[in-house]
Order: structure tokens, then C-alpha cells, then sequence
């Protein structure tokens, strides 16, 4: 990954989280992603760097106000960079608090994948049969809505959506470029994190009542957009989604 300065990446959630992709400059670590919410540090993941140090800076300012940690972190210095990862942390977080600021005055519409996908399924009803709805519905989104970017510059880009009938249930692709575009990307840490977010989120979802209640299996692949090759795949099974949820995070 180049580490010239970038225009951050940022994505809302349905649920109201917001996360920024940030390129660091002058330090180790390559990228840093932060995740908030009303406020409130979620979520921070660098990429590179040292991996002591910024695992304590990630599970130190969890749960902190924004304005706290930028803070106490804007203009840390590492030596003679002029700069260091807890600094390009409070970048980030300026960023993100900028586009969080931006959405709330312009009262523009927050989308991110499920709340694209909540919507996709808001369909009336018809005579059709429950599969053949189920089916048209995937045929739709997909001849209509894809390619669809979910994330600036398109990172990460919805392909298709598809119906299957044995198991029930509907497979998202995706395929992603730039830092996610490797095997590296999708360690277990990550996807572990990625796939605890999406249940959640799919518990949450009131919309797909209709759609849990029949038992339906959910499945979201990610493709690497060079290769074609699947980088990380998550299926959620009525035993996954009618667990208690998971505490936020």
C-alpha cells in the first residue's frame, strides 16, 4: 500500500455507525480504520506497525468520546517523524467526526451493506409463490442495483445477488480491491470482528422477519476483485440469527 496521502474512505452502517479508512503518513503502520457511533470510539484496527503498541491504543480508546481521544492524541510525536500512529489515529477520528457532522446538517440518508439490504426486501406482496418472490427479488436488485459501491472508490463492490432453494436463502457478492484485495486482509481477528457486526446486524434487522421466520440461510461472499478467488465467506443459519445478540461494539 502506498502511504502518499489518500482521500479516507468512509462508509455509514444502518445502524448508525460510521467508519474512516485512513492512510497514515510517516509511520509504520500503514492504515488505520475507526469505527463510531453517536460520538463514541466503536471500533480502531491498524494495518502495519507495531503490533504491541497498537493493540493497547486500540483497546485503550474503545469506548472513549471522539473528542477525548483527538484530544489527547492530536500532535504526538514518534521521534523525528513529525508525526506517529496515535496522531494519524486522531486524524482519522477528525475525519471521521467531520463526515459524522456533514450527514447530520445535510440530513442525507446513512447507507452501508445491510441497510441497502433491508431495503431491497421491502417489496409488496404478490401471488407469486415465496420462492419465485424470493427469486424475482434477487434477479431485481441484480439486473437494477449492481454494481452497487458500498464503500468509496469502490473498495468494496456488491456484484450480485442470488437465490438459492436448497438451502433457502439468498448469497450477496461481493468483490473487493486496494488494501482488501489479499488473503492478509481477512485475518481471523478481522473476520471474526466482520462477522460478529454482520449478525448483529442481521438479528437486529426487523424486515427480514418474514424471511427468518421461514427458516432462511443468509450468505455473504467476498471476492477478490483481482483473482476471482474467494478471500472470506460468512453464512448465517436460523441457529446463528436466533441466538441472543451480541453485545455491541
Amino acid at each position: 500500500m502506498s502511504t502518499e496521502t489518500q482521500t479516507p474512505r468512509q462508509t455509514a452502517q444502518a445502524d448508525g455507525s460510521i467508519t474512516t479508512l485512513h492512510h497514515n503518513t510517516g509511520t509504520c503502520s500503514k492504515a488505520v480504520e475507526v469505527t463510531t457511533r453517536d460520538g463514541v470510539v466503536e471500533r480502531v484496527q491498524f494495518y502495519g506497525g507495531c503490533a504491541g503498541n497498537t493493540r493497547g491504543i486500540q483497546q485503550l480508546v474503545a469506548g472513549m468520546p471522539v473528542d477525548d481521544v483527538i484530544r489527547r492524541l492530536r500532535g504526538t510525536q514518534c521521534g523525528a517523524r513529525g508525526t506517529s500512529c496515535p496522531d494519524q489515529l486522531a486524524l482519522a477520528l477528525e475525519e471521521n467526526r467531520q463526515e459524522a457532522a456533514t450527514r447530520h446538517a445535510g440530513g442525507s440518508a446513512v447507507r452501508g451493506i445491510m441497510a441497502l439490504l433491508m431495503a431491497l426486501l421491502m417489496l409488496g406482496a404478490c401471488t407469486e409463490s415465496f420462492a419465485e418472490r424470493c427469486r424475482r427479488e434477487a434477479a431485481e436488485f441484480t439486473a437494477k442495483q449492481c454494481p452497487y459501491s458500498v464503500v468509496t472508490d469502490g473498495i468494496v463492490v456488491c456484484d450480485s445477488m442470488a437465490y438459492t432453494s436448497t438451502p433457502a436463502g439468498f448469497t450477496y457478492y461481493y468483490h473487493v480491491s486496494d488494501i482488501l484485495d489479499s488473503p492478509d486482509a481477512f485475518t481471523s481477528e478481522t473476520a471474526g470482528g466482520l462477522r460478529g457486526m454482520m449478525l448483529e446486524s442481521l438479528q437486529q434487522n426487523i424486515t427480514l422477519k418474514a424471511y427468518k421466520e421461514r427458516g432462511m440461510c443468509f450468505t455473504y461472499t467476498f471476492l477478490s476483485g483481482s483473482t476471482g478467488a474467494t478471500l472470506f465467506e460468512v453464512v448465517f443459519t436460523p441457529d446463528d440469527y436466533n441466538t441472543a445478540h451480541a453485545p455491541s461494539r
